[in-house]
């Protein structure tokens, strides 16, 4: 499993240091390890290269105000860190992360109380 090789990594060590203070469950798979807030998936941890790969599920929302994240899929963007976790910036992308999927929620909610009510046939 990835999770035994990643463990070892001093920056996996500390993005998940993170990502447990902050109140978010871990699930691991075969490659790799996904962290979710009660309101849906924040991101997953990965070494690659002997970088840190910080997957977040909701990062191309983000993009535009962190052009560092890459990308180019519907919803995913990665960010990769090679030196030194940036823990003030990373908390605010979790943070941003878990807004966006409450606003998603809300969303699908609205839509589904405002589906229009059938009227009955009047020629019936």
């Amino acid at each position: 499993m990835q999770f035994e090789r990643d463990q070892t990594h001093p920056l996996f060590i500390r993005a998940r240091q993170v990502c447990l203070a902050q109140n978010l469950r871990e699930q691991k798979s075969e490659n790799i390890t996904s962290y979710f807030a009660r309101e849906g998936g924040v991101c997953y941890l990965r070494i690659k290269n002997g970088a840190l790969i910080i997957g977040l599920f909701r990062g191309a929302a983000l993009q535009a105000e962190y052009p560092f994240l890459i990308g180019k899929g519907k919803v995913l963007r990665q960010w990769v860190v090679t030196e030194t976790l940036d823990e003030p910036l990373f908390k605010a992308l979790i943070e941003k992360t878990v807004v966006l999927n409450i606003e998603a929620e809300e969303k699908r909610r609205f839509r589904r109380r405002s589906k229009p009510i059938s009227q009955p046939d009047p020629d019936a």
